[in-house]
């Protein structure tokens, strides 16, 4: 049902050989970045040199207000030395370009001046989604056999696994702790159960034992998985969000099996496909549940919501929508004679988690018992309480001492954790 993406980032660090570690500047590949100085220039500058470490060569030059660039042609063409500041602007960003980098700044008095920082260059690709519950399995991006010294796992710049001399530590409540295990043979972070404080940014840096270092991330996406609302053809649904009432809310898009069929942005709401489907669909801005109207076969599918906060995060949920034929204008009929007793089943999967149910008939309209809380209530004469029972393990309707005036059409509605499930029948 999912089609994950694996979102890696990958780096190749070449660590300064001496002084201090050098400032780190991160780039996407295929854009652009500029290093600067991060000395004082002034217009004194008589000459600048900024050069790449390994291996060593120069890039660029600056003397007598004349700029000199060297390397191949195609590389050439991706960088501009800016005399302004004398930032060096690396354009279509490659891995190659991954490297440290060094500047020296000669002034009109001979006084030099030299700063250090590093490139690195990594690439996004997508995120990795997985459902509530589950588990996923996150690479480290190596080859078996790399002689590996360290490993450290972090979720949103917080350390959650390490590997080192041989051992394996792991970070956080206990809790959470019992859900990972960082796998030695190819250090991939798996993670079981999973909730939706999951959901983050995550990097591997893996540090090999001959020098330099390897470095992945991707972004893990944690929906909620509902199961399938099973809805009878011609009734409606209402599929819910999964979100409380009172959150900030930039967007929320509804697709059904990937197509977009319903969007709420900047306060507008915006419907999608043939004129006839979108005047069925609702989408309710209170709680961004997407209401199906005269439910028709080609409405089955899955569905998915994906709601962005104001202030930054995802929540997503997914769902199954069955639609299923034999009522709507002709309910199943069911007989019973008179003075006899007969039973009404709801005719949907009924889960174990129905929190709440309503047994009604339509002619007239009135309630004959709900069930809440484990509690059944009954409605109507005394009379007619003591003919029925509601079982609770079918969540059927025995109706005893059949009179004519039983007669009619009933309806079923479950609500269970989230959806809203109905069946429609007639005695």
């Amino acid at each position: 049902m999912v089609s994950p993406l694996l979102c890696v980032a990958v780096w190749v660090t070449c660590v300064a050989g001496t002084g201090d570690s050098p400032t780190t500047v991160n780039g996407t590949r295929g854009q652009s970045v500029s290093l600067h100085p991060g000395i004082p220039v002034g217009p004194d500058v008589v000459e600048l040199v900024w050069r790449r470490l390994s291996p060593r060569m120069k890039i660029v030059t600056y003397s007598n207000k004349i700029s000199d660039y060297y390397g191949s042609e195609e590389y050439k063409r991706r960088i501009t030395l800016h005399p302004g500041n004398f930032g060096l602007e690396i354009r279509d960003l490659q891995k190659s370009d991954s490297d440290v980098y060094e500047v020296s700044v000669t002034a009109s008095t001979g006084a030099q001046t030299q700063n250090k920082m590093r490139l690195d260059v990594y690439e996004r690709m997508g995120t990795v989604t997985r459902p509530w519950g589950q588990w996923v399995s996150l690479p480290a991006g190596i080859t078996r056999g790399l002689d590996v010294s360290q490993v450290v796992w972090r979720r949103d710049g917080t350390t959650i696994a390490e590997y080192a001399n041989g051992n394996i530590f792991y970070f956080g409540p206990e809790e959470y702790k019992r859900r990972i295990t960082l796998h030695p043979g190819n250090f991939s972070l798996e993670i079981r159960d999973l909730q939706r404080e999951d959901t983050g940014d995550y990097k591997v840096t893996v540090t090999l034992s001959r020098g330099g270092q390897i470095q992945m991330e991707m972004r893990l996406e944690v929906y909620e998985w509902m199961g399938t609302v099973t809805r009878p053809w011609g009734q409606w649904v209402s599929l819910p969000a999964g979100i409380t009432r009172g959150l900030d809310v930039s967007q929320v898009v509804w697709r059904r099996d990937g197509t977009t069929i319903a969007e709420y942005a900047n306060g507008n709401i915006f419907y999608f496909g043939p004129e006839e489907y979108t005047r069925r669909i609702t989408l309710h801005p209170g709680n961004f549940s997407l209401e199906i109207r005269d439910l028709q076969r080609e409405d089955t599918g899955d569905y998915k919501v994906t709601v962005t906060l104001s202030r930054g995060g995802q929540i997503q949920m997914e769902m199954r929508l069955e639609v299923y034929a034999g009522t709507g204008d002709s309910p199943t009929t069911v007989n019973g004679t008179r003075g006899q007793s007969v039973s009404l089943h709801p005719g949907i999967p009924v889960g174990l988690d129905v929190v709440e149910l309503v047994w009604r008939r339509l002619s007239p309209r009135m309630k004959i018992v709900t069930y809440s809380n484990k509690i059944s209530d009954y409605y109507g004469s005394e009379e007619y309480k003591r003919r029925i029972t509601l079982h609770p393990g079918s969540f059927s309707l025995e109706i005893r001492d059949l009179r004519r005036e039983d007669t009619g059409d009933y309806e079923i509605l479950l609500t269970d954790r989230h959806p809203l499930l109905g069946s429609f029948l007639s005695l």
